[in-house]
């Protein structure tokens, strides 16, 4: 009544009407949509728990059942192609492979001896190398970073002239982790870097160089040449190595650095 005097009249109220479905309709539609993709999220995550299930039995397997390693590299392989489909998209192998990369570095950090030895052969076998170099090819630091790490960690030595062509990289995190893949691969043979470095190494650096070098028995051979580097942290870290390995033979290289220009090698 109010309308028809204000002269809105019937058609007011039928777009009203019409607005008020569209409405409803609109979240009815927005919460079948949420609710889809809800439960396609839910089935893809527990996919993939499964798949990754799978990917761990067969790696353990391998580690603690070395005459079943050719065995288990085929599987996996096979699981990578899902059971022979071509027709899996790139994305969907790297992400499989990615798996397989995650779970290995897990299980390594609780395996030594001939276990660790066979996952190396595993990494190997299914040539999760590629994937690795494949990384540090990308244009993406944080990229290249992790391809580092994985050929460092699964002892890969065969890329020696890649990472010495990153240890002075422009960009720091890399540089560092092309640093200490060094002397995660070849131990005191890896330092052979801080000839030429061209930024200083930092304290975390330093420790973390040391840790990986605690079983090595090998003196390095650069310490006397790194006691003159022009680089502080580099002489800091030479005496650190000096200290190590007992290198009594050296002492008269430390009489010129009592009165360095630097506190901290003073100090020393």
């Amino acid at each position: 009544m109010v309308l028809t005097i204000l002269g809105f009249g019937e058609n007011l109220r039928e777009e009203l009407l019409l607005l008020t479905l569209f409405f409803c309709s609109s979240i009815c539609v927005l919460y079948f949509v949420c609710e889809f993709f809800v439960l396609f999220s839910r089935r893809r995550e527990a996919k993939i728990q499964q798949t990754r299930s799978t990917i761990q039995s067969l790696i353990v397997e391998s580690v603690f059942d070395e005459e079943r390693l050719e065995e288990n590299i085929t599987a996996l392989k096979e699981l990578n192609t899902h059971a022979g489909v071509k027709s899996m998209s790139k994305r969907r192998r790297y992400f499989l492979r990615q798996l397989m990369m995650d779970e290995m570095l897990l299980i390594k950090k609780n395996i030594s001896g001939t276990g660790l030895t066979t996952l190396y052969e595993l990494y190997k076998g299914m040539r999760l190398y590629d994937d690795s170099f494949r990384k540090i090819n990308s244009r993406y630091y944080h990229y290249i970073v992790l391809g580092l790490r994985e050929l460092s960690e699964m002892n890969y030595a065969d890329c020696q002239p890649v990472i010495t062509s990153l240890v002075n990289h422009k960009n720091r995190d890399v540089r560092i982790e092309a640093q200490l893949a060094m002397v995660r691969l070849w131990g005191s043979e890896g330092l052979k870097f801080l000839s030429t470095i061209e930024y200083d190494i930092s304290e975390w650096q330093q420790m973390t160089m040391l840790q990986l070098l605690h079983t090595e028995t090998q003196r390095p051979a650069g310490i006397q040449e790194w006691l003159s580097s022009p680089h502080e942290s580099v002489i800091v870290f030479a005496l650190r190595l000096l200290e190590k390995y007992n290198c009594f033979d050296l002492i008269d290289d430390l009489y010129g650095l009592f009165n360095h220009r630097s506190e901290k090698v003073r100090i020393q």
